[in-house]
């Protein structure tokens, strides 16, 4: 048997004969190799706290086929498979699927085997748009990353956007950027020596318009390669990005924006991160001529975890984050100015209550978080009625489709926050503990005092100001707003 570069007989990549596979060519228009890079079943006693100087990938291939799936990064997978394990294949599929018991068995991995890995990376875009196959169920990576995966979705440039753009503007919320228009190229407007052959961008770091957390990425970066890429409205930072010779090509012209356009960008979700780069970047024609690709995509890798390894720990509650009581006995306490609670968030107890609007609850919860970070910090109990009876979030769970659990529970919640909330679920540092009295499973929302002021939008205004008094939460308007403002916490800041 033939291994990969760097990997060991004990890594999970190997190479295998190609018997099944007919078109692997993939993007880089290049004959079919003799061999593929395919996956063998990942370590069982390796376990997420053991992984030391390496990073366990989950490398999703560009296209399941019915007879195998085409890679168009070899050379890509190589490179990575150097310094990380690294599985390879054509799917995630969910636990029950057929094909983890067909000929395709091989090639896809079932959803419970995410939590083996430390990054899902998408060769050839996001999912496919509809009478596609779809490459992983959208609500398990979402609690991949929420519970601390990193997901990176690659070369999701105009070539992908032609045939899938519906895939992308249904999960644009999660993946934290939209685009403005999917003919929008970014391009070169002046210095034509900067553009290479094929068609090809060659983007360089100095010029770019980076975020400052993640400059570390482009550390020993030359530049980066690219095909097709797409102008992109980032949500929170910028990962690559044109540059004053730059301007964005719309229907064959160019376009001065007076700003260079982002391309790749970067969000936080729950511990984990979704990285969106909207051009080709893994084909072999691009990672052979620029091996700088693949050295970027790896720096990438370690500064994400990094990031999350720092998140995990500041999101501990501890002293003064408004989670100093005992989750057990937080059920005895009475409602205060640091202490509310709430009967459900996605649906009524009594399930016969149709009346009862389900955006008004998720509404009222929201205002309870964003008072309680706004005034002292606190506790929001979730499935607890105001006269202390414990209701439990039975009827909550069933509201979540596949993930009826506390994990999709908390997922939920954070959504909401990220959606309606500013700053974010991380920024202010909320976390939640679980309580099961009698079998009911109860939430226990942390919520620091935040340094910033947290606007909610709600279903009439939007940024409105929330604060508690006493055991009352209300909304701050008029004088009253401008008072708190301008006060001494945040004039100091």
């Amino acid at each position: 048997m033939d291994f990969l570069d760097g990997a060991s007989e004990n890594s999970w990549v190997r190479l295998v004969p190609k018997y099944l596979a007919t078109v692997i060519g993939g993007a880089s228009g290049e004959p079919p190799n003799e061999y593929i890079a395919q996956a063998g079943l990942h370590d069982p006693n390796v376990g997420q706290s053991d992984r030391i100087g390496f990073v366990r990938i989950l490398y999703i291939a560009q296209l399941l086929k019915y007879d195998g799936f085409e890679l168009a990064g070899r050379s890509l997978v190589r490179q990575l498979s150097a310094d990380h394990k690294l599985r390879l294949c054509g799917a995630v599929v969910e636990d029950d699927s057929p094909l983890l018991a067909g000929h395709l068995s091989e090639y896809v991995v079932p959803v419970r085997d995410m939590t083996s890995f430390d990054v899902v990376y998408m060769e050839g875009g996001w999912n496919h748009s509809d009478g596609h196959p779809i490459r992983v169920p959208f609500d398990s990576v979402k609690n991949f990353v929420f519970q601390g995966g990193q997901l990176i979705v690659a070369d999701a440039g105009r070539y992908y956007l032609e045939d899938h753009g519906s895939a992308v503007d249904e999960a644009q919320e999660f993946l934290g950027a939209y685009f403005p228009s999917r003919e929008e190229g970014v391009r070169y407007l002046y210095d034509i020596g900067a553009e290479d052959s094929k068609g090809s961008q060659r983007f360089r770091p100095e010029l770019m318009r980076i975020g400052d957390r993640f400059e570390t990425i482009w550390t020993g970066i030359d530049s980066i390669l690219t095909l097709g890429s797409i102008a992109i409205a980032p949500r929170e930072e910028i990962l690559g990005s044109g540059h004053s010779s730059t301007a964005v090509m719309i229907s064959d012209q160019f376009v001065d924006r007076n700003f260079p356009s982002p391309w790749a960008s970067i969000k936080t979700y729950g511990g984990g991160h979704v990285v969106l780069i909207a051009a080709s970047v893994s084909a072999d024609f691009l990672v052979d001529r620029n091996p700088d690709n693949a050295r970027w995509i790896s720096n990438i890798l370690d500064a994400v975890l990094d990031r999350s390894r720092e998140t995990a720990k500041w999101l501990k509650p501890g002293p003064g984050s408004g989670s100093a009581l005992d989750p057990v006995n937080v059920l005895q306490e009475d409602e205060s100015q640091q202490h509310e609670r709430k009967s459900s968030f996605l649906t009524p107890v009594d399930s016969q209550r149709a009346d009862v609007n389900r955006k008004v609850l998720q509404e009222s919860v929201g205002k309870s978080i964003a008072a309680l970070a706004n005034t002292d910090g606190g506790q929001l109990v979730i499935g607890q009625a105001d006269d202390g009876e414990v209701l439990g979030l039975a009827e909550d769970f069933r509201c979540l489709g596949k993930l009826q659990s506390r994990d999709g529970f908390t997922q939920r919640l954070a959504d909401y926050v990220g959606k309606f909330m500013s700053p974010n679920w991380e920024y202010i540092g909320i976390n939640l503990d679980w309580v099961e009295q009698d079998g009911k499973d109860v939430a226990v929302v942390n919520i620091p005092r935040c340094a910033l002021p947290v606007y909610l939008d709600t279903q009439s205004a939007s940024e409105v100001i929330f604060v508690r008094r006493g055991t009352r939460t209300e909304r701050l308007q008029g004088r009253a707003l401008g008072e708190w403002l301008s006060g001494p916490r945040f004039l100091a800041k």
